[in-house]
């Protein structure tokens, strides 16, 4: 069953800024719905404007389709209203809507994968449990978009030095 998103007031803080911040980070839990949050931002760019290539990183492929993609942007679209739900296919790491030729793409953790990719939108999610890999896909997604969402449950590490601005140069 389908339940209707929550009202709570840090949910529209943080969906606010989602819409505003085009750097964006936070630690998250489970229960703060931030991975479902961003996944309805990425379907909204892809359903409202023109040529949008999001790239949704995770620590593995199969993780970043069925997590992300399946169980959060498809469902998503999915449950929409007729009138309000554009067509779109969804193919393994992939759901595209053909009317705005755009695109939410799953990728795994990794450098050259974003490198691969032309994405206008990165989102980066469990950044915390990339081993030591984090901040070069954080660069890596710096060096091709403006619109970059990073979220993670908190973990220590590269994720820990980045969300507590403990970076060192």
């Amino acid at each position: 069953m389908i339940e209707r998103f929550p009202a709570d007031e840090y949910l529209r803080y943080v969906f606010h800024k989602l819409f505003t911040e085009p750097l964006f980070s936070s630690d998250k839990s489970r229960q703060m719905r931030l991975s479902l949050l961003t996944m309805a931002y990425a379907v909204w760019k892809c359903q409202y404007h023109e040529h949008e290539e999001i790239v949704c990183q995770s620590k593995k492929e199969q993780d970043a389709d069925n997590e992300l993609l399946e169980k959060r942007a498809y469902v998503i679209w999915k449950y929409q209203p007729s009138w309000l739900r554009p067509y779109a296919r969804y193919s393994y790491c992939h759901l595209r809507f053909p009317s705005t030729d755009s695109e939410i793409i799953a990728i795994p953790k990794g450098t050259d994968q974003i490198r691969s990719h032309n994405p206008t939108t990165t989102i980066i999610d469990e950044g915390g449990f990339y081993e030591g890999d984090f901040e070069e896909c954080r660069t890596a997604a710096l060096a091709c978009c403006k619109d970059i969402k990073c979220i993670s449950t908190a973990n220590r590490g590269q994720w820990d030095d980045f969300i507590n601005d403990k970076m060192v140069a």
